[in-house]
């Protein structure tokens, strides 16, 4: 029996473990988090990724660092260590990019998204949208 998975498994699977995450927290960071990940996708196609990590980061940083008390820097920080690896900056890499890059990396956030949007809609606490 193979013990390869495909791209969608490896996603569900990290987004599964981001959102377990969050559940061990209080209610309103689980409400907050849950309405912000099931608006995330809406947010990138209609903003672009730029703007929305922008507006992730400005609401979720405190003195430049992230904040894991707030729904908004706690994504950041998820997104961005999906992408790149441990304590990257997404925002500062798609800055940086050409077109291609970018459209590579909004494909791959848009993907992992999705899935952090149907785990946080099966596990977490409901909130007013």
């Amino acid at each position: 029996m193979s013990t390869l998975q495909t791209r969608g498994q490896t996603l569900a699977k990290e987004a599964s473990q981001y959102v377990a995450g969050v559940k061990e927290e209080n209610a309103d960071l689980q409400r907050k988090y849950g309405s912000l990940a099931r608006k995330l996708p809406s947010l990138i196609l209609a903003n672009g990724l730029g703007q929305t990590l922008a507006y992730l980061k400005s609401k979720g940083y405190d003195k430049g660092k992230p904040d894991p008390k707030k729904a908004e820097g706690l994504l950041f920080t998820q997104l961005s260590q999906h992408v790149l690896g441990k304590d990257k900056d997404l925002l500062t890499e798609v800055m940086r990019e050409n077109s291609s890059e970018y459209r590579r990396h909004t494909t791959e956030v848009l993907a992992f998204a999705g899935w952090l949007k149907r785990f946080a809609e099966a596990e977490l606490e409901q909130g007013e949208d």
